[in-house]
């Protein structure tokens, strides 16, 4: 450990990885060694390594501090929404995060859940992730946006527009304003016209 800190402090980050390494086979400094390695990957900005290290790390560790966060983020830089959002549950209570803070992170994953779905052409699973989006953050407006989008691709263009002008009167973002004409472009005049009019 005293190696580590010696080869940290120096910039030798080849000794510091070594010593990380010969640290996991001490049971008293296993976790130590594993975690340096895995804050070296982040570093050296290799996120497989980094992403193999925090699932050791979680299965290995679970009830340590920080690891089941350092996992569920990596879940998000890899897009992988549904598997970052199991472990929410387990950071809020382990991280003691306000419930608000939880929320809104659910609402902002399932929102890019939703966005990827529509993306794909996976229309109902886009609108499934949006709504969810909304009960967990109804104060974001790109869930909005994302759940008026993915209303339009199935087919329901009215509904899209009260979803917007709800969405504008609950959060009042010029943002929601600014997706009608990319949204609706496409739409016929008349339809065009109620959405304009829904927003005014």
């Amino acid at each position: 450990l005293l190696a580590s800190r010696a080869a940290e402090m120096e910039d030798n980050a080849v000794e510091a990885s070594l010593c990380y390494q010969q640290m996991q086979a001490y049971p008293r400094t296993a976790f130590a060694g594993l975690k340096g390695q895995l804050v070296h990957a982040r570093a050296n900005n290799d996120p497989d390594r980094a992403y193999l290290l925090a699932r050791q790390a979680y299965e290995r560790y679970p009830g340590r501090p920080g690891v089941a966060e350092t996992l569920m983020h990596l879940h998000l830089a890899r897009q992988e929404w549904h598997a970052a959002l199991n472990l929410l549950p387990e950071v809020q209570a382990r991280s003691e995060w306000p419930a608000a803070k939880t929320r809104l992170l659910k609402g902002r994953i399932l929102t890019q859940s939703s966005r990827e779905a529509l993306k794909a052409g996976r229309r109902e699973e886009a609108l499934q992730e949006a709504v969810g989006a909304l009960e967990a953050s109804p104060e974001l407006p790109d869930a909005w946006e994302c759940k008026a989008a993915s209303l339009l691709a199935n087919q329901h263009a009215d509904k899209a527009a009260a979803t917007l002008a709800r969405g504008y009167r609950k959060t009042r973002q010029d943002q929601l304003l600014l997706a009608v004409p990319a949204l609706f472009q496409s739409q016929p005049a008349p339809v065009f016209h109620r959405v304009a009019v829904r927003m005014a």
